[in-house]
């Protein structure tokens, strides 16, 4: 996954949140300097960081269940 794929990942999980102040949180961090290293200080830090990572480990999964299907 290229940056900007990721970029997109960090945006789509933020705005999938329904808690609006921690979303706004994420969302004044994506827009910030580093923001890839201040969304995880912020994620790593809070009770969504096991969503992330499984949203993650999911994604990560398919991608390469799809690469290795279509090697075969």
């Amino acid at each position: 996954m290229d940056s900007g794929e990721s970029f997109q990942l960090m945006e789509d999980f933020t705005n999938s949140l329904t808690d609006t102040h921690f979303k706004d949180k994420l969302l004044h961090q994506l827009s910030n300097r580093k923001p890839f290293q201040n969304f995880m200080h912020t994620v790593d830090e809070s009770e969504y960081r096991q969503d992330w990572f499984d949203l993650v480990n999911v994604l990560t999964t398919h991608d390469h269940t799809l690469k290795w299907i279509n090697n075969k």
